[in-house]
């Protein structure tokens, strides 16, 4: 995998452009130290110490006590399980939090005039577009257009539209 495309999957976890070329830079050269991380990947101390720390944060990195200290790169495949399980505890938790209000709230709901008319939306943010696009593949009765860069094409390839469009 080139690396312009690992830098894309890696914001695809949640890491900035920034963030994901620091950590590339990390798990290439090995443990270093802060200045150097900065000077491969031409940014100011500053912000590397800022991307470190979230990179620390986030469980893709650790560093020493020592001074200056060292940087270190987790594993690949552990940070990126890590996410995966940071975001599934997360929906499990807003799945119950769902129920609670459901149970215990009653708001009452308006019945939305269905039209027949075409309809344009603008949405935006990637994985807000992919269920979209993923909702209409599934509610589509008879042909769907989707005009798109092929670049988009083949991210969406990695997403489960391939699969709901074979089931369609």
């Amino acid at each position: 995998m080139k690396e312009d495309e690992l830098i894309s999957k890696l914001q695809d976890f949640g890491l900035s452009q920034v963030t994901a070329e620091v950590y590339l830079t990390l798990l290439k050269n090995g443990p270093t130290r802060a200045s150097q991380i900065c000077k491969f990947v031409r940014i100011n101390r500053v912000t590397g110490y800022r991307v470190l720390e979230s990179l620390k944060k986030a469980g893709f990195a650790s560093s020493t006590f020592s001074n200056p200290a060292i940087y270190s790169a987790n594993s690949l495949h552990e940070s990126l399980q890590s996410v995966i399980d940071r975001k599934k505890f997360e929906a499990e938790r807003l799945e119950k939090l769902m129920s609670y209000v459901a149970k215990n709230y009653s708001v009452p709901e308006f019945k939305i005039k269905q039209t027949n008319s075409p309809q344009f939306s603008i949405i935006s943010g990637r994985y807000n577009i992919y269920m979209h696009i993923e909702k209409m593949i599934k509610e589509a009765r008879e042909d769907l257009y989707v005009i798109s860069p092929f670049g988009d094409l083949s991210i969406m390839y990695h997403t489960s539209i391939p699969e709901s469009i074979r089931k369609a």
